[in-house]
């Protein structure tokens, strides 16, 4: 059987537009800004599609490469939003959060 360490520790989560949350210690997560990060990638990959001759299966090739692109994309910002949670879960013993638009 695992023991389990007790921190005793609670912490506050406000969820913003500006920033990703900001806990009741003042620490603020910004956004991660996958899409920007990996724009010239997927203007390359775009390009590429574009260039390449309809008939063969090149255009196929650079499509599937441009879907991957998009689909890395998509993953991590799936997986971002449980990581930060899974993270901050383990280090408190209690979690509260705000979630209202005012």
């Amino acid at each position: 059987m695992k023991r389990v360490r007790l921190v005793r520790r609670e912490s506050r989560l406000d969820v913003g537009f500006k920033e990703f949350y900001t806990d009741s210690d003042g620490k603020t997560e910004p956004y991660p800004r996958f899409y920007r990060k990996s724009e010239k990638l997927m203007k390359f990959c775009q390009r590429r599609v574009s260039r390449k001759h309809q008939g063969s299966a090149n255009p196929f090739k650079a499509i599937n490469k441009l879907g991957r692109v998009h689909l890395k994309i998509s993953r991590q910002r799936e997986e971002h939003p449980k990581r930060l949670a899974r993270c901050v879960v383990h280090s408190n013993d209690v979690v509260a959060y705000d979630w209202s638009l005012d």
